[in-house]
């Protein structure tokens, strides 16, 4: 196994190999990860695969600290909906939504700072 660049009190963990991308190990609550970005020493956001539930609204962008807690959960731009893809960039987290829109989410709050319909 790789570095451990994160874990969450043992429910997931996030590694590095050398210089490859980073990999998930586990699950969030039952649920497979589709993407974990880890931010700073304390946190990391949790993209929860979509094709994991059948809900209308699947809040699945998450921040979750080291214990395990969830800080935030990012809001959904529309009903039904979910988040498909999130990134860090300069602005922000980038998320992308099901329904066609791109947010900026602030990574400290989970709060909206912008919103386009990208479709």
């Amino acid at each position: 196994m790789g570095a451990i660049v994160f874990t969450a009190n043992g429910n997931f963990i996030v590694v590095r190999n050398g210089d490859g991308p980073l990999a998930v190990k586990g699950l969030y609550r039952g649920a497979p990860i589709k993407t974990a970005i880890p931010f700073g020493p304390e946190r990391c956001f949790v993209l929860i695969d979509p094709e994991s539930s059948r809900a209308n609204l699947f809040e699945n962008l998450l921040c979750i600290g080291k214990t395990g807690r969830v800080l935030w959960r990012a809001t959904l731009p529309s009903v039904p909906d979910a988040f498909v893809e999130a990134r860090l960039s300069e602005t922000g987290l980038l998320a992308y939504s099901r329904s066609g829109y791109r947010l900026v989410i602030d990574p400290a709050t989970g709060g909206e700072i912008e919103k386009e319909l990208a479709k």
